[in-house]
C-alpha cells in the first residue's frame, strides 16, 4: 500500500496544502480563474472605459511570493502611476513649451520655473482583479499667475486624454477632483512674492 503523502495546513491562509512545493490548491484555483479572464468578459461593462473595439485577451501581470507557512499566493504588480503620467506629461507639446520638460516627481533641489510636480496622494487598495483607483496630486508652480493658471489648464485637459495603453500599464479613466490656487510663501519669486501655485487633485484608474 502506497504511503499517504503528508497534508498540512497553512496558517496564513486557513486552507491545506500539499507538503510539496505547490500551489495551495483552492489558491491555484483562484488564480487560474483570474489570469483566465478577458477584457472581453462579463464584467467589462463594470470597468470605466474606453476599452478597445476588438476582443484582445489581457491576462493579468502577477507575482508569486511564499508566505511564512511555506504556500506561495499571487500579488498584483502595481502601475508606477508617478512615473506614467510624468513621462507623459513631458511629450505633450503644449507642456514641454512651457516648462521645458520639467515635469517631477520629486522637487529637485536646483530647480527653474515654471515646473509640475506629479505626486501620488493616496488611493484603496489594489483590487481583486489588479485594478488601482490612484489619488494624485497635481502642482503646477508658475512664474506669474496668469502662467500658471494657463499651465494648469494645459496639464488637465491633457490628463483627460491619458486612457490608454502604455509600458508601464493601462490607464482606463481619469477623473479631476478640484483645482485650488496656492501661492508658495516657501520659494518666493525674484520680487520676494509668494509663487504662483495651483494645486490639483485627480483619480487616476489603472492596472498592469
Amino acid at each position: 500500500m502506497r504511503p499517504l503523502r503528508r497534508i498540512d495546513r497553512c496558517r496564513a491562509h486557513g486552507v491545506r496544502r500539499c507538503a510539496s512545493p505547490r500551489l495551495c490548491p483552492r489558491l491555484q484555483v483562484e488564480l487560474d480563474r483570474v489570469r483566465s479572464w478577458t477584457l472581453a468578459g462579463p464584467w467589462r461593462a463594470h470597468l470605466p472605459g474606453p476599452w478597445p473595439d476588438a476582443p484582445r485577451v489581457h491576462r493579468l501581470r502577477s507575482a508569486v511570493r511564499p508566505c511564512r507557512s511555506g504556500c506561495r499566493v499571487s500579488t498584483y504588480a502595481e502601475v508606477d502611476v508617478e512615473g506614467l503620467i510624468s513621462k507623459y506629461l513631458r511629450a505633450v507639446p503644449a507642456i514641454v513649451a512651457a516648462t521645458a520638460g520639467r515635469v517631477y516627481t520629486d522637487l529637485p533641489n536646483d530647480r527653474a520655473y515654471p515646473l509640475v510636480l506629479v505626486q501620488r496622494s493616496g488611493g484603496p487598495p489594489v483590487s481583486g482583479f489588479g485594478l488601482a483607483n490612484a489619488a494624485l496630486t497635481v502642482t503646477v508652480y508658475g512664474i506669474r499667475h496668469v502662467d500658471a493658471q494657463q499651465l494648469t489648464a494645459s496639464v488637465l485637459a491633457a490628463l483627460l486624454d491619458l486612457p490608454g495603453a502604455y509600458d508601464e500599464g493601462y490607464v482606463t479613466n481619469v477623473v479631476p477632483n478640484s483645482t485650488a490656487y496656492s501661492p508658495d510663501s516657501d520659494s518666493p519669486d525674484s520680487a520676494g512674492h509668494a509663487r504662483p501655485r495651483y494645486v490639483s487633485e485627480i483619480t487616476v484608474t489603472c492596472h498592469p
